[in-house]
């Protein structure tokens, strides 16, 4: 089962295999029935058994000694679906380099893309898959809605699992459009797993109401169609919610009620959510004991099956924290291991986890970590010396570790209040000189400085500057004047080229309304980015770090601490 399973096992089921009325050649009578007997023939096996494949491939031999073009790449396209994914690539491969080019292929064409894009979407390569999904609609545009429904649904999957979740909807719509207008056998079963998907959207975004809404909803349609795995899963978002809710008793009484039913669901992922939860439940309780057991069988269900949800990376820094309140060095070393390991799972599956964990616990920190426990333990293991020199040695590296510890979250608490407290209403920094100085050091005259500068002003005031397609040229082109100017004046009177004033007065901006708007600092990382004139998320953190020396997620933290 993949790490999306949690969500749902996207299926291909509602394609049917596409049978086209034409064929490069028609054979005879005796090649249609060996044609029809091979169909029959696999059709009886399991799709994953050898004699399914054996049976395919003897469709695609006679074919090929046929040569018919649309039977070979029906049976490339059965291949792709029952091979192992090695395999299945190569298949993929072959249909989409024999349909290329052709129009009145084009629906093998995105059939090809399709597996393609399910293939790399099971290995975690989202990016890839979503350019072989956005291929699939492209070639079949608008020919075949059951196949374009199935990978409409996957795009708003993949924005699901990478935090765009909001996103999502507007995939999972056209999803629901099909099932609304189609008719379709198992209907129920697709409506399940779109409900699912709207839920668990809804509840990570923390739209709690709407999370509630969908999951009652979908626990009807569940019941409905006797799915007790998603009637189950259905339950576990709604004790979640309770939890997001702040009703912890309402919490633990959902979570409880399906505790051994849970345990039958045949995706660890989900498993290991469910007990990441009952751990935060049982600690907003007071339940200590009980939350770090369930951190625990979070943890191992993780390890044990090396898949991870971006929210169940919440597990191991819960763990971090009580090995090491603890001393259990043992432990913390594996954890900070896998730490280490997910967090580099997780930033090859989507790109943006550095925007999903607490960045007050980096990496290169951890890497740190991980070599002094190691130092240490092998140094207690050569020790062979008294007992009290063995706990001298001890205790000497655990107050080091502490006193790092304590001084790296000094430092960034006074860098926060530093940055916090410059918030106020600046000063106007414009150096101050006389005007034949001015004129002297940029080559340029008063009266063209004092003009730009009172133009600055009033960008700055404005807002101007969130303007995403924002350049020196079209800037100067605002204030009459030409760039060389515009660029000479900035650098000598704000002191920084115009690329660090523009990403400055951005940073600022972001940091002002973080600070005064709270459903501001709720948005994504991308979203505030966007919304302060940066045109990613990558940027926008750089020129923030470079400008603060602070992630804005910590900052954003610090803030919601100081309610």
């Amino acid at each position: 089962m993949s790490r999306a399973s949690r969500i749902i096992c996207y299926s291909l089921t509602i394609v049917c295999t596409i049978t086209l009325g034409f064929s490069q050649s028609k054979p005879n009578k005796d090649t249609e029935r060996d044609y029809e007997q091979l169909k029959v023939n696999f059709r009886t096996f399991p799709i994953d058994s050898a004699s399914a494949l054996s049976k395919t491939a003897a469709y695609i031999l006679l074919a090929k000694q046929q040569k018919d073009s649309v039977r070979i790449m029906e049976g490339y396209h059965i291949m792709s679906n029952i091979t192992p994914i090695e395999k299945a690539f190569q298949y993929a491969d072959s249909l989409i380099l024999m349909a290329h080019g052709n129009k009145i292929h084009n629906l093998f064409l995105a059939q090809g893309n399709l597996q393609k894009g399910r293939m790399f979407y099971r290995t975690g390569k989202y990016a890839v898959a979503l350019d072989y999904y956005f291929a699939t609609l492209k070639a079949s545009n608008g020919e075949n809605p059951p196949l374009e429904a199935v990978t409409n649904f996957n795009i708003g999957l993949i924005k699901n699992l990478v935090g765009n979740r909001l996103e999502s909807f507007e995939y999972f719509d056209k999803y629901a459009n099909y099932l609304n207008t189609f008719p379709l056998e198992n209907k129920g079963f697709y409506e399940t797993r779109l409900l699912y998907a709207k839920s668990d959207a809804f509840l990570f975004s923390n739209k709690i109401d709407s999370a509630f809404h969908y999951s009652m909803l979908g626990e009807r349609k569940a019941l409905d169609e006797g799915d007790s795995i998603f009637v189950n899963r259905f339950r576990m978002n709604r004790a979640i919610a309770y939890f997001k809710n702040t009703e912890y008793p309402k919490a633990l009484n959902q979570a409880e009620s399906i505790k051994d039913e849970i345990q039958l669901d045949p995706d660890a992922t989900v498993r290991s959510l469910y007990h990441l939860y009952l751990a935060k439940i049982n600690s907003a309780l007071g339940n200590e004991s009980k939350c770090i057991s369930n951190l625990e069988k979070a943890g191992s269900l993780i390890i044990g099956s090396n898949e991870i949800l971006l929210e169940s990376m919440e597990t191991f820094f819960l763990l971090k924290d009580y090995y090491g309140k603890t001393n259990n060095d043992k432990q913390l070393l594996k954890t900070i291991d896998a730490i280490i390991k997910y967090d580099s799972i997780l930033d090859s599956y989507t790109g943006q986890v550095e925007q999903k964990i607490k960045k007050e616990y980096e990496i290169p920190l951890l890497m740190n970590q991980k070599e002094a426990l190691i130092n240490k333990l092998n140094r207690d293991k050569q020790v062979s010396g008294t007992v009290s020199k063995a706990l001298v040695i001890m205790v000497l590296l655990l107050i080091l570790f502490a006193v790092y510890e304590i001084n790296k979250n000094i430092k960034l608490k006074k860098k926060f209040e530093t940055v916090l407290n410059s918030l106020n209403p600046e000063s106007d920094t414009t150096k101050e000189e006389s005007n034949s100085a001015m004129e002297k050091s940029i080559g340029i005259s008063e009266q063209i400085i004092q003009e730009v500068l009172l133009k600055l002003d009033e960008f700055e005031t404005s807002g101007a500057f969130t303007a995403s397609k924002q350049t020196l040229n079209s800037l100067a082109k605002d204030f009459k004047t030409n760039s060389a100017y515009l660029s000479k004046i900035i650098n000598h009177f704000k002191g920084v080229n115009f690329s660090n004033y523009l990403n400055n007065l951005r940073v600022s901006y972001a940091m002002n309304k973080m600070k005064s708007d709270l459903t501001f600092r709720k948005y994504t990382i991308e979203a505030i980015a966007k919304e302060s004139g940066f045109n990613n998320a990558q940027s926008f953190t750089s020129a923030f770090v470079k400008h603060t020396g602070l992630y804005p997620s910590y900052f954003a933290k610090q803030l919601d601490k100081k309610r």
